[in-house]
């Protein structure tokens, strides 16, 4: 099922929209990486110590993967995984398959998971390359393979997975239950604004708990009565209830959708 669903996948839209999230962060660094070169020929001094690196790449990774890319990741799998066959009058193929309909949904899921995250950690790692580049071998030797960086990259490689997985399980309940996709935008809204929202409510945003994975938290925002980060087990709690009862959920309307074709 999973290698089926993995050739539906290939050149289709979501293989297009996957790419193009995991272009823009890059997109980024090239920019940062010419401007540098720019301004202080190459290779330019990487004074010891300094936190301007660290920074970027901390700005790139909230903005360009917490922020967007996993998030419309998610919104594409979810709107698509069966609206697509839906629209594409293959969906009684899955169904004639000798298997559960959890199955078919897990298939589905397991082959988009297996081509993003492997795109998406990629880009990560091509981020800090761009962003050294201007430094030359000193730049990489000072951060990119020094312990606490490969520390930290590990820390994001986890977060990446873990919101790809409940981004995309959400999405995929949500658009089982409402058939319009403006919820996204509703969604995207909060997850974004959530840096200035008090920790009681912040309690409700994934990312906020991504963060936390990673440990690069956001200072307090105007309006924050609270600036204590969520305990570790609230993190494992929600971001693994999160896509096992999201799942569960789709899984169940799933189970009593007909393969009805021009209807609802």
């Amino acid at each position: 099922m999973s290698s089926l669903s993995f050739r539906r996948l290939m050149w289709s839209r979501n293989f297009w929209i996957v790419l193009v999230l995991a272009s823009l962060p890059l997109g980024l660094a090239v920019m940062f990486c010419v401007g540098l070169m720019a301004t202080m020929g190459y290779p330019a001094q990487l004074p010891r110590g300094d936190g301007n690196f660290r920074r970027f790449v901390e700005l790139v990774f909230d903005a360009g993967y917490l922020s967007l890319g996993v998030i419309f990741a998610g919104v594409a799998f979810g709107s698509s995984a069966i609206r697509e066959e839906q629209d594409d009058q293959t969906l009684h193929y899955f169904f004639l398959q000798p298997a559960a309909r959890w199955i078919i949904l897990l298939g589905k899921f397991t082959a988009f998971l297996a081509f993003t995250y492997p795109v998406f950690l990629v880009s990560l790692l091509l981020v800090r390359v761009l962003v050294l580049a201007p430094f030359g071998i000193e730049g990489f030797r000072e951060h990119l393979i020094s312990g606490s960086e490969l520390m930290r990259f590990a820390r994001e490689a986890i977060a990446l997975a873990v919101g790809l997985i409940a981004y995309s399980m959400l999405f995929l309940a949500l658009s089982s239950i409402i058939k319009n996709n403006v919820y996204a935008l509703f969604i995207y809204g909060w997850e974004v604004s959530s840096h200035f929202l008090p920790d009681a409510l912040k309690s409700f945003s994934l990312g906020w708990h991504l963060r936390e994975i990673v440990g690069s938290r956001q200072e307090a925002g105007v309006v924050e009565v609270l600036a204590v980060g969520p305990s570790m087990l609230q993190v494992v709690l929600v971001l693994s209830l999160t896509p096992v009862i999201c799942g569960g959920v789709a899984a169940l309307i799933f189970s009593r959708r007909q393969c009805l074709y021009g209807t609802n």
